[in-house]
């Protein structure tokens, strides 16, 4: 388990306020074998709430920073909210 300040959702963020979250490798993130980067997983980004419009490579985010379609159900079952 890995503990990660983390940007939560939008309000969080322009308010500069941060949370501490248990991350879990293999689950949230996992480090990629040909460059040593870490990256997120899609079920962490849409947890989290909002694209950072960082590029990042599981994205569940359109260019409009809307869920996209594909990922709509794992927001439902989680219970989360679109933005």
């Amino acid at each position: 388990m890995v503990y990660c300040t983390v940007i939560f959702n939008k309000k969080e963020r322009d308010n500069g306020m941060v949370r501490l979250m248990d991350l879990e490798e293999g689950v949230d993130w996992y480090v990629d074998p040909d460059t040593g980067h870490s990256v997120w997983t899609a079920k962490f980004l849409l947890e989290r709430g909002f694209c950072c419009h960082g590029g990042c490579r599981h994205c569940p985010y359109d260019s409009e920073g809307r869920v996209r379609p594909e990922h709509a159900p794992a927001l439902q079952i989680r219970g989360l909210r679109e933005g």
